[in-house]
């Protein structure tokens, strides 16, 4: 089993929470958004813990950080610019591959949805060249898509193409104006309301616009086909707590001291 933590920080240093969750879930693969702690801090922190032995894994942009426990030699860099670190992870001992799309994609302070859809179509396509290059489709993206679910950039074919339903996602591709695209499964649909596993989104933002959707969730993971059946969404996470401290306030909102984000986790089984 290999479990991943995704985790926009909002340039807090919050190394203790970060190695407790680390410690706790048991986690393989941490990766941050929006991450000012310095890496000697951050490693002295969780190397503290018994058991866990992380390392940085090389990235030119500080944008997206990545600290994983497996050896450098099983993650290989594949693309690095300031919106995508995407790694290929061969591991020995499940014998298996899988390329890991770590997102911090453009903010929308500064873009109009719009803009964000064109914007994923680059994503999208960096994406497959980089499967094209290793060869397989065995790929997870996570991270901040700065998008909901049901935005363009995320469910149209010639975004990320991410669909609510798995029986869909199995489907693998479909046909749009003469070329082939292929779909995402994309479970944090079901995170959305009240009444989901957990808080009503991962981040919060109230305004004076007519149209204010108050919860969004911009933190994602999305599932290629070909992983569907080592995903289960029981092990899918918005993590509100850690031991005993609370990420959100009193009125379920994330407590901003913290970060504006709550924190992802999700595991693939082998």
């Amino acid at each position: 089993m290999l479990t991943f933590l995704f985790w926009n920080l909002k340039k807090n240093p919050l190394h203790e929470l970060i190695a407790e969750l680390a410690k706790l879930y048991e986690v393989d693969v941490l990766i941050f958004a929006e991450c000012d702690i310095a890496s000697p801090i951050m490693l002295r922190e969780l190397n503290s813990r018994a058991g866990l032995q992380f390392s940085l894994t090389f990235s030119p942009s500080d944008r997206i950080v990545i600290y994983t426990r497996f050896p450098s030699k099983w993650v290989r860099p594949i693309l690095d610019d300031d919106k995508l670190s995407i790694r290929h992870l061969v591991h020995p001992i499940y014998e298996q591959e899988l390329l890991i799309v770590a997102a911090h994609l453009s903010s929308r302070l500064h873009r109009t949805e719009e803009d964000l859809s064109h914007l994923a179509t680059r994503s999208r396509s960096q994406i497959e060249e980089s499967e094209k290059k290793v060869g397989h489709k065995r790929t997870v993206i996570v991270g901040d898509l700065n998008m909901n679910p049901f935005d363009s950039g995320v469910v149209s074919s010639e975004g990320l193409h991410g669909v609510m339903d798995k029986r869909i996602a199995e489907r693998r591709s479909r046909t749009v104006n003469g070329e082939v695209r292929h779909f995402f499964y994309n479970p944090m649909w079901s995170r959305f309301g009240d009444e989901s596993f957990g808080p009503s989104g991962t981040y919060y933002y109230d305004s004076s616009s007519p149209t204010n959707r108050f919860w969004n969730i911009f933190d994602q993971v999305l599932i290629r086909p070909e992983l569907l059946p080592n995903f289960r969404n029981e092990e899918l996470r918005i993590i509100t707590e850690v031991n005993s401290r609370s990420l959100m306030k009193a009125n379920g909102r994330p407590d901003t001291s913290v970060s504006d984000h709550f924190p992802l986790l999700f595991r693939l089984k082998f």
